[in-house]
């Protein structure tokens, strides 16, 4: 029996994932809302939500579904698995290439794929990213952020620097060699970067042991908790000379709904602004 063609007669809502065509091992959804646009143009604006470890893509989409309709913005929400290769590597995609897989690139693949299927605006799309996803964020921003209108930074584990005296990637040392693209100085420096973090994200559980495949020297150099890293990141974007506005959120934790009100916020003007 022949396959159908893949067809949708919904026009707004929760699409059903679908399988990326660059690499079918990984997948988005993708919500539309039922609200119109927002501002003078008539297409809409790409939100792309980066998720953490944990892989729960959906409950991070879900929860920015009240932002969604309120600026009427599509959601794009990938899914980078683990043990994606023949190991059972968890953090492969926040470094942005683990073996021959480039995520940065398959997210731009995911991108351009909702351009072609939904009425979203072609221009630079907003990125987002919690815990792990936001570790994938800033990093995809060091060498893309010509393609961001904006940046949005949840409770990252390990950062990286901006240093080119540190080796990639706790500093931007050997990058070009590594992934073949140098740091997007112009896009940086034109962005606008939102870092936040829970107040009671203080658990030590970011420290990376020696022991650890991802120790390299300088990784626990940034402080033991969450709350120091993203205060860490916040001053080194500063210090590059990167516009960035730092959130720490009372009595909030590490679950990607304690920080929704200060990300929406920062969206909400930075689209204001946009518009």
């Amino acid at each position: 029996m022949q396959s159908q063609p893949y067809q949708i007669d919904q026009t707004w809502g929760v699409f059903p994932s679908r399988a990326c065509r660059a690499d079918r091992r990984c997948s988005y959804s993708v919500y539309v809302p039922s609200s119109p646009a927002r501002g003078p143009r008539a297409q809409r604006e790409l939100l792309v939500l980066i998720h953490g470890t944990d892989r729960r893509p959906e409950q991070l989409r879900d929860v920015y579904l009240p932002l969604a309709e309120e600026l009427g913005c599509v959601l794009l929400a990938p899914c980078f698995p683990a043990a994606l290769t023949a190991d059972e590597e968890l953090h492969n995609y926040v470094f942005l290439r683990y073996g021959d897989v480039r995520f940065d690139e398959l997210l731009m693949s995911m991108v351009d794929e909702v351009l072609a299927q939904y009425e979203v605006s072609p221009g630079k799309f907003w990125l987002a990213g919690f815990s792990g996803g936001a570790q994938f964020a800033h990093r995809f921003a060091y060498l893309h952020a010509s393609r961001l209108a904006g940046l949005s930074l949840a409770a990252p584990g390990t950062i990286t620097s901006l240093s080119p005296h540190q080796q990639w990637f706790t500093g931007v040392k050997g990058v070009q060699s590594i992934l073949g693209i140098d740091i997007d100085w112009v896009g940086l420096r034109a962005l606008k970067v939102h870092v936040a973090v829970g107040a009671n994200d203080t658990r030590p559980e970011v420290t990376i042991p020696p022991s650890s495949p991802l120790f390299c020297p300088g990784i626990n150099d940034s402080g033991g908790t969450r709350v120091a890293r993203a205060i860490r990141l916040h001053e080194l974007l500063i210090d590059a000379g990167i516009e960035s506005h730092l959130d720490i959120v009372p009595n909030a934790d590490h679950v990607p709904s304690d920080l929704v009100p200060a990300v929406s916020e920062y969206f909400r003007q930075a689209f204001a602004k946009a518009n």
